[in-house]
């Protein structure tokens, strides 16, 4: 395929990828120091930025255009499509395990 993707595990396999890398990112990975078990709730806002709720009680903001906020967007719609981390406690929000 053109984008690399050729099947459901292709699929999960981006998904691992791009989870790694939004947790990995600078203001979020600073976010979850010394937080091994900490809970992440990403939710799109109207103006399309991203909020990550941490479960440590910390808000992280990822601004639209930002290449944080295109992972996070392709991370959600991604997330919402393999049914994998969707909040049943908070509709339109996805949930990362660190």
């Amino acid at each position: 395929s053109e984008y690399g993707v050729n099947s459901l595990d292709d699929l999960r396999k981006l998904h691992a990828d791009l989870k790694r890398q939004l947790l990995n990112e600078p203001s979020i990975g600073s976010a979850l120091a010394g937080d091994a078990n900490a809970t992440v709730h990403l939710i799109k806002s109207t103006d399309g930025s991203f909020q990550a709720n941490l479960s440590n009680g910390k808000t992280v903001t990822l601004s639209p255009g930002t290449q944080a906020a295109k992972t996070a967007e392709a991370l959600h719609h991604l997330s919402t499509f393999l049914g994998v981390g969707v909040s049943t406690d908070q509709p339109g929000a996805i949930i990362l395990t660190a």
